[in-house]
């Protein structure tokens, strides 16, 4: 007689997740990705909640409310006080046990520096995974902070790296366990069509002429300065252009001080914070992208999605999105000369623009959120039980 058929195993409850960030910047990278998180992973499989930690004199954007209404996970936020690290840390494992939180996913130094204790003293049945999103190693960082990086890092249960090609950056740092899981994008909320020609007049931009633009904080990490170099040297080779530098941060008076001083300022636009990062770029015919170091740009992977061709740095896994000599350059960091010249080679050539810009597109398809959303379910799923990571 056979044995009746095994009945299949229940449900899992969802892994519980817990993502810290300390660093607000309006449409940056990091909320991206966490937003995209909240949105396209599984309600099954994880749910989500958001901890702003908030320092005094810092105002959290109302944008981040915005993004978490059609997800069960939760926004939550307490106070920073370095005076009081100790109520810090009773407020976080407070928050953990009334959550049931199975793993924290840090996005920046002071998370790090707050879940340290809790997973390692207090709470050492919850996971640690810390998200490298290009605060490692890079120069403009102090030696403190890096310092730090490197005690906390190899504490954390597995490292996440968007890219293999920046295993050699956290390398030094022996971390116990990486998980490489490229970030994605959330384009449920895109419109069809964008009204590329009402931005190019508010601008400022005739008709005839090619812009190029970059979107991201101004901020000295960002490259600005070499990136306007490179354009007050290509501008006198090219067909006619205008560069649209869109965003806002710390460095912005003086960027305006340089456009003047290179003569580029009939030119060069800075529009400042634009209210849909995404109609900016689908407005740019080059992408261009200065960076001084980068992990897995969000702004290179929307460009993709709306197939712009690139004048990119190599730094971080920016190979990863733009193969170079197929839909666009990439040129070693701060070289204004390199820079120069892709943007004449290729600004020059209006039929690589069109062959740069659907080669783009295609190359888009390997970052398709439901698929990578998987991926980050797989990792944390594996994070609560105790298991290797994949990936």
């Amino acid at each position: 007689m056979m044995d009746p058929p095994a009945s299949p195993a229940p449900p899992r409850a969802p892994v519980r997740v817990l993502h810290v960030r300390s660093q607000y910047v309006v449409d940056g990278g990091v909320e991206t990705f966490i937003n995209a998180l909240f949105r396209f992973t599984d309600d099954a499989a994880v749910h989500d909640h958001t901890l702003l930690v908030e320092s005094r004199g810092i105002e959290r954007p109302a944008f981040c409310e915005d993004r978490y209404h059609d997800r069960p996970g939760e926004l939550l936020r307490m106070r920073w006080d370095k005076k009081q690290m100790l109520a810090n840390l009773r407020e976080l494992a407070r928050i953990v046990d009334e959550l049931g939180i199975e793993v924290i996913h840090t996005h920046d130094n002071r998370a790090n520096l707050l879940t340290l204790p809790l997973v390692k003293l207090l709470r050492r049945g919850v996971a640690w995974l810390a998200s490298g999103h290009g605060w490692i190693q890079h120069p403009w960082k102090s030696r403190v902070i890096q310092d730090v990086d490197r005690a906390l890092v190899p504490l954390a249960s597995a490292v996440h790296l968007a890219s293999r090609s920046l295993v050699g950056e956290v390398r030094p740092f022996r971390p116990r366990r990486l998980a490489i899981v490229p970030y994605f994008v959330d384009r449920s909320d895109w419109k069809d069509a964008y009204d590329t020609q009402a931005v190019r007049r508010a601008w400022g931009v005739p008709d005839d002429c090619v812009l190029l633009g970059m979107v991201g904080r101004l901020g000295e990490e960002k490259g600005h300065t070499h990136l306007l170099q490179a354009y007050a040297e290509a501008a006198p080779q090219m067909p006619p252009t205008r560069l649209a530098l869109v965003g806002d941060g710390p460095i912005r008076e003086r960027l305006q001080a340089e456009v003047q001083e290179l003569g580029i300022a009939d030119r060069v636009i800075l529009p400042g914070q634009y209210p849909d990062a995404i109609e900016a770029c689908a407005t740019f015919d080059v992408l261009t992208h200065s960076s001084l170091g980068e992990t897995l740009s969000i702004a290179i992977l929307e460009a993709l999605f709306l197939g712009k061709p690139f004048v990119a740095t190599q730094v971080g896994a920016n190979a990863d999105s733009i193969a170079h000599g197929e839909n666009g350059y990439l040129v070693p960091p701060a070289d204004a000369g390199a820079f120069a010249r892709a943007l004449v080679d290729l600004v020059s050539h209006p039929e690589r623009l069109a062959a740069f810009g659907a080669a783009s597109r295609e190359r888009s398809k390997r970052f398709e959120a439901p698929v990578i959303a998987r991926q980050y379910e797989a990792v944390y799923r594996a994070l609560a039980d105790g298991e290797p990571v994949p990936g």
